[in-house]
C-alpha cells in the first residue's frame, strides 16, 4: 500500500516538473544556437512604418549589441535612417517585381546574416528576408508567403510601435526602456534650416504641425501595405478654428492652396459679418510647406513644434516619437478635441 502510495507521489512529482519544464520553455525567449553577428531588417515605403519601427531597432541593438544591424528601406528614406544610431547600414530597397529584386536577392544570400525581420507584410519584403539564408526569420501575419516566417506574429492596419516591439520580443529582443528618438540625429544645419523655414513662413515658435494627406484604403504595386484609414482630408473650418488659438504649419506630399483659400474666405466672411471678436480671434498665421520638406527637415520641425494634428500616419509617427500631443483626425478628432489635447 505504501509503496503504492509512493509510486503515485513520486508519478504526480514528475508530471508538475514536466509541466513546469514546459511552461518555462514557453515563457522563455529564444536562445540562439550561435551569436548573432549580423541582422538583416527590410521595411515597408511607408514613413510612418519606419518610424514606427524605430523603438523596435533600439531594443535590437540593445539585445544583440555585439551584431551590425543592417536595414533595406525605399530610396526616400535612406537619410532618416543613416542619421539614427540604432542601424549600422542603411540600403535602397528596388522597386518593381521579383526581377528587380535578383540582384539584391543575390548579394543578400552571400552577405550571411543570423537573423532577418521584415516590418512590411509586402510579398518582396518577404522574398528578400528569405533570401538572407537567415535562419531565424520574423515577420507578421496575415501574408501571403508568410511560409518563409519561422516566427511569426499577428497584425492588422499600419504599423505601430507596440507591433514592432512585439516582433523582437518573438526573437528574444528585450526592450531596455531607452528613448528612441534619443537615437535619431538631428544635424545643426538641418535643425537651423527648419528654423529658417518656419520664420520665413511668418510661424511663431508656438506652433502646430498639420498633415493635411489624406489616406486612402489601398494597396503598393509592390506588395507593401499601405497606410489605411480614412479616405478624407483636414477641411478648411477645422484649420479656421485651430488657428484661432494657434499658428498653423502644413506639411504633406503637396501643396494645399485651395485649402487656404478656403480659410481666407470664411475669415473674410467672419470679418463682413462684422464679428471683430470672431476676426480677432483667428489672426494667427498658417503657412503651407507641402512638398517642400525632407524627412529630416520634417522631423526637425516636429521636434520644435507644440504638437501634431491631422491624418497622415508618417507625421503622426513623427509626434508620438518625439513625445508629443497628437490628435488624429481619422480617429474622430474634431478642431474642440484637438484643442484640449494640445492644452486648451
Amino acid at each position: 500500500m505504501k509503496k503504492n502510495v509512493s509510486q503515485r507521489m513520486g508519478n504526480l512529482a514528475s508530471a508538475e516538473a514536466v509541466s513546469h519544464s514546459r511552461a518555462a520553455k514557453l515563457a522563455s525567449p529564444v536562445v540562439m544556437a550561435a551569436p548573432v553577428l549580423k541582422i538583416a531588417t527590410f521595411h515597408s515605403s511607408s514613413l510612418g512604418s519606419l518610424v514606427a519601427s524605430f523603438p523596435a531597432l533600439v531594443a535590437l541593438r540593445d539585445s544583440f549589441p555585439g551584431a551590425r544591424i543592417c536595414s533595406f528601406v525605399r530610396a526616400p528614406l535612406i537619410p532618416l535612417l543613416e542619421n539614427f544610431a540604432g542601424v549600422d547600414e542603411a540600403h535602397a530597397r528596388p522597386g518593381g517585381g521579383l526581377s528587380s529584386q535578383a540582384a539584391l536577392m543575390a548579394r543578400l544570400h552571400s552577405s550571411g546574416y543570423d537573423l532577418a525581420l521584415s516590418f512590411s507584410q509586402g510579398s518582396n519584403a518577404l522574398l528578400l528576408m528569405w533570401a538572407t539564408g537567415a535562419p531565424i526569420r520574423a515577420g507578421f501575419v496575415p501574408s501571403h508567403m508568410d511560409a518563409l516566417l519561422t516566427h511569426k506574429i499577428a497584425k492588422s492596419g499600419p504599423l505601430r510601435p507596440l507591433d514592432a516591439l512585439e516582433l523582437v520580443r518573438s526573437i528574444g529582443a528585450t526592450p531596455r526602456g531607452e528613448k528612441a528618438h534619443d537615437f535619431l540625429w538631428i544635424s545643426p544645419e538641418t535643425a537651423a534650416r527648419a528654423r529658417q523655414m518656419r520664420e520665413d513662413a511668418g510661424i511663431a515658435r508656438d506652433f502646430l504641425l498639420v498633415s493635411t494627406q489624406a489616406r486612402k484604403n489601398s494597396r503598393q504595386k509592390n506588395g507593401d501595405s499601405a497606410e489605411t484609414g480614412a479616405a478624407s482630408a483636414v477641411d478648411a473650418a477645422t484649420l479656421y478654428e485651430l488657428a484661432a488659438r494657434f499658428d498653423l504649419l502644413l506639411v504633406g506630399s503637396k501643396a494645399q492652396p485651395s485649402l487656404l483659400r478656403e480659410v481666407e474666405a470664411l475669415r473674410g466672411a467672419a470679418i463682413g459679418a462684422a464679428s471683430e471678436v470672431k476676426a480677432s480671434e483667428t489672426a494667427h498665421s498658417i503657412a503651407d510647406l507641402g512638398g517642400k520638406t525632407d524627412v529630416l527637415t520634417l522631423a526637425a520641425l516636429c521636434e520644435m513644434s507644440r504638437g501634431v494634428f491631422g491624418i497622415g500616419n508618417g507625421v503622426l509617427q513623427f509626434g508620438k516619437f518625439y513625445e508629443k500631443p497628437v490628435a488624429m483626425l481619422s480617429e474622430g478628432e474634431t478642431a474642440a478635441r484637438a484643442l484640449q489635447t494640445f492644452g486648451f
